[in-house]
């Protein structure tokens, strides 16, 4: 489903509002906004109209992008190395993806760079740009035009 598209956008917007009063989570993933794939900008637009209305600890709240298609200005870093073959195996589920790109090697790849840029030794390591769930709504919007 292309999210830009649907008419329910607000309702997404209000759910996520409400799961976030519910649970109060710290920490809260999602693609990093930069990602090409537009339905991942909308679901970081949703995220940022949720994040700013939502009855939570906005400045408490760790939001982490992820990569996807695309590198992070990363300023974490996770070492999978134990839990990398776990992955490969949940992203051979996503069919869609494997037939625009071989993304279980994409991520690969990535992971190894990843783990000497940031752990300076062979390994595998995921990358997220952290930010505060209270700024994250303002880089949203600082992006916007990359996606029109």
């Amino acid at each position: 489903m292309d999210l830009r598209d649907n008419p329910d956008e607000g309702a997404f917007r209000s759910e996520l509002r409400a799961w976030l009063e519910a649970r109060k989570p710290s920490l809260v993933l999602t693609p990093f906004v930069t990602d090409a794939h537009a339905d991942h900008f909308t679901l970081n637009r949703i995220l940022a109209a949720a994040v700013e209305n939502a009855a939570i600890d906005a400045a408490g709240t760790a939001v982490l992008g992820y990569e996807v298609w695309s590198l992070v200005p990363a300023n974490r870093y996770c070492d999978i190395g134990d839990v990398a073959a776990q992955r490969n195996e949940l992203l051979l589920l996503y069919p869609t993806a494997m037939k625009v790109d071989d993304f279980v090697h994409l991520c690969v790849h990535r992971n190894y760079y990843n783990a000497y840029t940031f752990m300076g030794r062979e390994g595998l390591a995921e990358a997220f740009y952290e930010a505060p769930a209270n700024r994250w709504a303002a880089l949203v919007k600082s992006v916007e035009g990359l996606h029109a």
